[in-house]
């Protein structure tokens, strides 16, 4: 199936590729046992190798003047840039992402997923609940955007005790950002 989905055997594909992809095979498979089996026949052991690192564009913003991010900036986000374990958040842990609708949501969640547990939430939930499907999922840290209100759900994160990530939009190209309160290990150097 996913030989006859890509027709290549680098399986580099672009981002809808890759879920219309994943929708596929978990259609069939709600457990997902099938679904690893045959990426694991088709040589694939992690998310990251579907990522191609290419220039064309992966991320587009509305925004006139924002420059595209390529997928070959993406996977550099993603494997060189994102770490989770800096901040304690191990394969196991179910991390929330408080985005509004933009491209960083799509950065982030191809940044989470091959790492842990990716859960994107509605930032415009109430308070109350925000805290309860935080709860229902057991989250274990929460990535909240620096400027749409990270002030309040910092909080919140504390008095549940998780882990929040805040994040800072990069201007470089659509879509990235960089945590501001990560810690040393977590920020990259590379630009």
């Amino acid at each position: 199936e996913i030989a006859e989905v890509t027709g290549v055997q680098t399986c580099a594909l672009p981002i809808w590729e890759c879920m219309t992809l994943f929708q596929r095979v978990i259609k069939r498979d709600v457990l997902g046992i099938q679904a690893l089996k045959e990426f694991e026949d088709a040589g694939i052991t992690s998310l990251l190798e579907l990522l191609p690192a290419d220039n064309r564009p992966a991320i587009i913003s509305s925004k006139p003047g924002v420059r595209p991010c390529t997928h070959a900036r993406l996977h550099k986000f993603v494997t060189q840039e994102m770490n989770f374990a800096a901040f304690g958040v191990t394969a196991s842990d179910r991390v929330a992402i408080l985005f509004p609708n933009g491209p960083e949501i799509v950065a982030a969640f191809y940044a989470t997923l091959p790492f842990c547990t990716c859960a994107p939430l509605n930032p415009a939930l109430t308070a109350e609940e925000l805290t309860s499907e935080l709860e229902s999922i057991r989250a274990t840290a929460v990535i909240v955007l620096e400027g749409d209100e990270p002030n309040g759900y910092v909080r919140m994160c504390e008095q549940l005790r998780l882990k929040a990530l805040v994040a800072q939009r990069d201007t470089s190209a659509a879509g990235l950002f960089r945590f501001v309160n990560a810690p040393s290990a977590a920020i990259s150097t590379s630009a």
